[in-house]
């Protein structure tokens, strides 16, 4: 799993099968604690970006679904356009 990216949902401490409350809760107790005003590490900053990452990406229900498809790899290649932009070009013909 870890040549595939990072764990959103080991990140926040949730399941695959969390609901968007209880990421919601997880993200705002992370976040308080990991959040480079209150945390003096100096990799807080890091560890910051990465939970919210992690959080925009599994509260968004189409990233989330691209996510749990394929990976970080799918975020990046922004997979979810490219679904739509078959979906369309089939809806053409």
């Amino acid at each position: 799993m870890q040549a595939r990216g990072p764990n959103h949902y080991q990140f926040l401490q949730v399941t695959r099968d969390s609901n968007p409350l209880e990421i919601k809760r997880a993200y705002k107790k992370l976040s308080l604690s990991l959040h480079p005003d209150k945390n003096k590490s100096p990799t807080a900053s890091d560890e910051f970006d990465a939970v919210k990452q992690a959080y925009d990406i599994l509260m968004d229900m189409e990233f989330r679904e691209v996510y749990n498809k394929y990976g970080q790899e799918g975020i990046a290649s922004n997979k979810r356009f490219e679904e739509s932009q078959f979906f369309m070009e089939l809806g053409i013909f």
